[in-house]
């Protein structure tokens, strides 16, 4: 996190901790790009899961980081 603050390119820096053991760094940039392989994901629609639910099934089974794009609506 302390690297990722010093970093002028992150627009958006946050973290959640699930438990004491369990947590997420979420870091963003504003683009008008999206990467190609790179998921869009949203979390205004009524069937979308809340963003902090999303981010506690992302970080089970994963070992590194995780890239998406969410549209600036859904932030």
């Amino acid at each position: 996190m302390e690297d990722a603050t010093d970093d002028s390119s992150i627009d958006y820096l946050d973290g959640i901790m699930y438990s004491r053991h369990s947590g997420v760094i979420c870091s963003g940039r504003l683009t008008n790009d999206v990467n190609e392989g790179v998921q869009i994901q949203r979390f205004t629609r009524s069937t979308d899961r809340w963003f902090y639910l999303h981010a506690k099934k992302l970080i089970k089974g994963t070992a590194g980081p995780v890239t998406e794009a969410v549209p600036i609506v859904d932030y």
